[in-house]
């Protein structure tokens, strides 16, 4: 065979759901809808839900990720909460 199973079939726990990204996105796609004929309206909204997202995660790709624990997101919030109670 010119592609061998273990080239393209891989039981990685580190892989998705699907060995292909055209089967992960009609999997995702199908999850969208509720019922297998939807209106035309809410797969219209459906649809510019996911291109929204999808142009956000394009345009995050060269942003650099920060980890943000839980301990600094209360405290950052604290800090802000009591900023904004001085101004009151």
């Amino acid at each position: 065979a010119d592609f061998p199973p273990n080239i393209w079939a891989s039981a990685s726990a580190t892989l998705t759901w699907t060995t292909n990204a055209c089967e992960s996105f009609h999997s995702h796609f199908n999850k969208i809808f509720y019922t297998p004929y939807p209106n035309i309206y809410n797969f219209m909204d459906k649809i510019l839900e996911l291109q929204s997202k999808i142009y956000i995660n394009i345009s995050s790709i060269n942003e650099p990720f920060k980890f943000q624990n839980t301990k600094s997101k209360k405290k950052k919030k604290f800090n802000i909460e009591k900023k904004y109670s001085t101004i009151k």
